[in-house]
């Protein structure tokens, strides 16, 4: 007997082949798949049209964003191996919070030999997490130190395009070795745009209060995709010493530096940025507040955390 999920996954194949588009609805039926159902989808994964590939894997990724419960990532290691490239980059990006050996293997797989540059800057940014996780020892020693040098040796490369390099050092942030601050402050210092951007960016990804000094010159840029990264580099650091620099951003003319600016100094937290949101609430435009809210609550929160940590003191 055939089951209903089965004949769900058939009429949903049978969609695809024929080139239709699906709605999102059908499109959970391929979240959680077993080696049965996996089967059944690689049988016919390379007869479906290349643009309903694509489409599938960008509405999967979607509904597993606004659905925590989903997990399609049965579906996207099946979408690595395909002749696509921009169908393995989606595939990809769809496996961005994934915690398992054998998709961390497929993308240093990817990083190392994928033809296509997207593919490999896709591939370094999706062992982003497996660095971190390798940097608090909660994942296996040996593969986590293969995947930080894949990591060095693209980052290190002067064959490969900038942004392949800068999603590599991006990715390596986390990791508190020297080589790695090498690497990063020399990116920091580059003639190439998007290693300055991604040094930034890796800044904040390694938590280090001794990045401060370089955040904050950002923080002042004249350039605002500069001041944007700057800001996202605050939450990671999370140093009060940020929150005066980075308040000054509360007013930018570029709204998205704005809001990363409020979203940072929530992140940071405690009375000084807690007062400086309340402050900017009262001249704040209406696009804003919903973030401010959301801003305020966790400066307040951490404000107080912060207050019953020096009472017990």
């Amino acid at each position: 007997m055939v089951s209903r999920g089965s004949r769900e996954l058939q009429a949903l194949l049978e969609t695809l082949l024929a080139g239709d588009r699906p709605n999102a609805s059908s499109i959970t039926v391929l979240s959680g798949m077993d080696a049965e159902e996996c089967g059944l989808v690689r049988d016919v994964w390379g007869r479906i049209p290349v643009p309903s590939r694509r489409q599938l894997l960008a509405g999967a990724a979607e509904l597993a964003d606004d659905n925590t419960g989903l997990d399609f990532s049965a579906l996207a290691r099946i979408a690595l191996g395909d002749e696509d490239a921009e169908t393995r980059a989606l595939a990809v990006a769809a496996l961005w919070e994934s915690e398992d050996r054998v998709v961390a293997s497929d993308l240093t797989r990817l990083l190392r030999d994928d033809p296509s540059d997207d593919v490999r800057a896709a591939a370094a940014s999706g062992l982003k997490g497996f660095v971190l996780a390798r940097e608090f020892e909660h994942f296996d020693r040996r593969q986590g130190d293969e995947i930080v040098d894949a990591l060095r040796s693209v980052a290190s490369s002067s064959t490969q395009p900038g942004h392949v390099r800068a999603m590599a050092i991006e990715a390596l942030g986390p990791r508190s070795l020297p080589w790695v601050r090498d690497l990063i402050e020399d990116a920091y210092y580059s003639d190439d745009r998007e290693l300055r951007l991604a040094a930034v960016d890796a800044m904040g990804l390694s938590a280090d209060e001794e990045w401060s000094e370089f955040v904050i010159e950002q923080l002042a840029s004249d350039d605002p995709e500069f001041r944007f990264h700057a800001a996202r580099a605050c939450y990671g650091i999370a140093s009060e010493g940020l929150v005066d620099p980075l308040s000054h951003l509360l007013d930018d003319d570029d709204i998205e530096v704005a809001q990363a600016a409020v979203s940072g100094l929530g992140e940071i937290g405690g009375e000084d940025a807690l007062e400086h949101l309340r402050e900017f609430q009262r001249r704040a435009p209406a696009s804003l507040q919903g973030a401010l809210d959301e801003a305020i609550e966790s400066a307040r929160s951490l404000a107080s955390l912060l207050a019953a940590g020096s009472g017990e003191a």
